[in-house]
């Protein structure tokens, strides 16, 4: 795209260099064409790659954006290979957590910190954990572990336990704390040390690490400070309205007085990260600070992504939907020609007579509409299904598969909710102790070894005291056998034999490779294993599945938070009904309140009165970003967008995408 087919607005957002910038970038503006022809105006301007610092809020982004540019510089016969080498090598272009990954790595011994080897992984941070609690359990003394056995129980008390550990930066030098959270920061400060030390040495970080180290390094060392601020002379972020207070602290140390530089550009309306932190508020709090420094406030209101009609119907839902709102709703206008096209927005109402059949009856409504589609012609990949929740996925996509629609389905999953993570755990655990019956008959009914239930009887019925000895002689076990035999402890060679011996391969390969990773360190023994497993159990460790059903293309399945920066010709937007995700974590912290702990006495749940301030504005803060989230998930849409709701409105609870939407529709 050249200059010439920019809008007025694009352009005085390009052009405005040297000024403090803010820019209210609606969806489907073209921000990215904004950023990336900006950027190739600051090359024309003199500005070098490494005096460009472009923050983006994925990697994928910063790739996108990089890519652009260079196909950009390597059609234009006037930049040279050499400028085109830089950009490519640019480390200026990514997220600010890799900005902090490059910080600390250069200048971590300012603070006395090594460089980065590793990205802390979960699988790590929950070995350490386990073991540092159970020592600092033991190192109690009874009268005080007793205590808290009073105030948590033995899992709470882990749990509240490694919140401590995880909010440690925000709680340090916190005078202003109530019992009992004061005396357990006080016994829990030795673990908090000793495990973040572990960590340190090793040079493994986890992504808070990096954001509050490299505020330590700006903040104590005016050397880097001083040498980053003359180096970087312009700083682009993207997706403002998602960053956090601790990441703008560590922008403004490199901004120093010269706001000049700074040019940031979101949308507060698709501000939907607030479990990462993101301040909503800080979006206007900067715009105005900027505009005190003589800066300038664009917006880009103009929508290139839906049709006209669309757009319309989008444009009032949000209206309703957003009133009220900090930061208020301007209507988008259309950048697409006019057309004969109409409507673009429908409701599809289902039957259902009460609440356990909504998602029977919606599914094969959904099933309908894009049965209907694909009559009229529409490609299989050119629909998406769009969910507020990630736990309905799998069973949507089973639905369109038994349908034989052509589907993808891409969603972050618990590592231990994989059925062939399961059967390995179980295959593991019964290496290290194949008399116990219960492990020995998981690992029998496993995918790997396919055994029914009336096989596994007919085994019980024998002779012997135990499975293993019962099954000792049967001609498929005695791989298994002879592994028990050489007494093999090593897990990377028993999952190579097994792997070997079964006709069955692990279909859900995402988690495999995730699990695979930690279990093939050289050494790991088989107990060792059992440990492990044990501790990863009860941490919370994600991997992202992709399954497909059909072929390489088909309708995607996806949460809004998954399509964020995504578009497609046709939504169907489902699961409606769903209220907002309640989170009741046992402790609070706020940079602008005291922290505060939920506990309980006598068989009463009790919380301190900081605790009861921060847990009143949070769910109106999750209130808000439910109806910005589903304004993301309008705003996808390209062409049709199909909402799914039953006939009966009085199954739409309270405060649900399903209520909004039948209370836009009765106006």
């Amino acid at each position: 795209m050249g200059m010439s087919s920019l809008t007025t607005e694009q352009r005085k957002a390009i052009e405005s260099i040297g000024r403090p910038t803010t820019l209210m970038a609606a969806a489907g503006s073209g921000k990215t064409t904004v950023l990336v022809e900006r950027y190739l105006r600051l090359l024309d301007k003199g500005y070098q790659p490494k005096q460009i610092l472009t923050v983006t809020f994925t990697n994928e982004a910063a790739d996108q954006i990089r890519r652009r540019i260079i196909h950009r510089l390597t059609h234009n016969e006037q930049a040279s290979q050499e400028l085109i080498s830089q950009v490519e090598a640019s480390p200026y272009i990514g997220t600010i957590h890799s900005f902090c990954y490059r910080l600390l790595d250069h200048y971590g011994s300012t603070i006395g910190c090594g460089g980065v080897k590793s990205i802390l992984s979960s699988y790590e941070l929950s070995d350490q954990f386990e073991r540092a609690f159970d020592q600092w359990i033991e190192s109690l003394p009874e009268s005080t572990l007793n205590w808290f056995l009073e105030l948590f129980s033995r899992s709470d008390l882990k749990t509240v336990v490694k919140s401590v550990y995880h909010q440690r930066f925000q709680l340090r030098g916190r005078p202003e704390v109530e019992e009992p959270l004061t005396s357990l920061l006080l016994h829990t400060e030795p673990l908090v040390n000793r495990l973040e030390n572990v960590f340190y040495q090793k040079g493994a970080y986890s992504f808070d690490d990096l954001e509050n180290l490299a505020i330590k390094i700006l903040e104590t060392s005016s050397e880097v400070r001083t040498r980053l601020q003359s180096e970087i002379q312009e700083i682009c972020v993207d997706e403002f309205q998602d960053t956090s207070r601790l990441q703008w602290q560590i922008l403004q140390s490199i901004i120093g007085a010269n706001y000049a530089k700074l040019f940031v550009v979101g949308d507060p309306k698709q501000s939907i990260y607030g479990f990462r932190n993101a301040d909503v508020n800080q979006f206007l709090s900067v715009a105005n600070s900027l505009t005190a420094h003589a800066g300038v406030r664009l917006e880009l209101t103009t929508n290139f992504r839906s049709q006209p009609k669309l757009l319309e119907a989008i444009n009032q839902i949000a209206e309703h939907l957003l009133e009220g709102a900090s930061i208020p709703f301007q209507s988008m206008s259309s950048g697409i020609p006019s057309s004969e096209k109409k409507n673009g927005l429908f409701f599809h109402r289902f039957p259902c007579a009460q609440k356990t059949e909504i998602v029977k009856t919606e599914k094969r409504a959904l099933v309908s509409a894009i049965k209907e589609n694909l009559a009229l012609g529409v490609p299989v990949q050119e629909m998406a299904v769009l969910f507020r929740n990630s736990d309905r996925l799998a069973d949507y996509f089973a639905t369109l598969s038994e349908e034989a629609i052509p589907s993808a389905c891409r969603q972050r999953n618990h590592l231990f909710d994989a059925y062939d993570i399961a059967d390995i755990a179980n295959f593991i655990r019964t290496l290290n102790n194949p008399l116990d019956d219960f492990f020995f008959s998981a690992f029998l009914r496993s995918r790997f070894m396919a055994f029914s239930s009336e096989q596994i009887a007919e085994l019980f019925a024998l002779p012997g005291s135990t499975l293993f000895e019962k099954s000792a002689a049967l001609p498929s076990l005695r791989w298994f056998m002879g592994l028990i035999e050489s007494g093999a402890l090593e897990v990377s060679v028993a999952l190579a034999t097994l792997f070997r011996n079964s006709r069955y391969f692990p279909v859900e390969k995402e988690a495999l490779f995730s699990l695979l990773g930690p279990l093939s360190e050289p050494g790991l023994t088989i107990p060792r294993a059992v440990t492990l497993l044990r501790h990863w159990e009860g941490a919370d460790i994600i991997f992202q599945s992709a399954r497909t059903s059909g072929g390489h293309h088909g309708i995607q399945l996806m949460t809004v938070h998954a399509a964020k920066g995504l578009e497609f010709p046709h939504v169907f937007l489902v699961d409606n009904l769903r209220q907002m995700p309640h989170q009741s974590p046992p402790l609070r912290c706020h940079p602008d309140y005291s922290p505060g702990i939920r506990y309980r006495a006598g068989g009463e749940v009790l919380m301190t009165s900081s605790y009861e301030i921060l847990n009143e504005q949070q769910a109106g803060k999750d209130l808000e970003e439910s109806r910005r989230i589903l304004y993301v998930a309008l705003t996808r849409a390209k062409e049709t967008l199909t909402v799914f709701l039953p006939e009966n409105p009085d199954l739409c609870p309270k405060d649900t995408w399903g209520r909004w939407l039948n209370d836009f529709q009765s106006t």
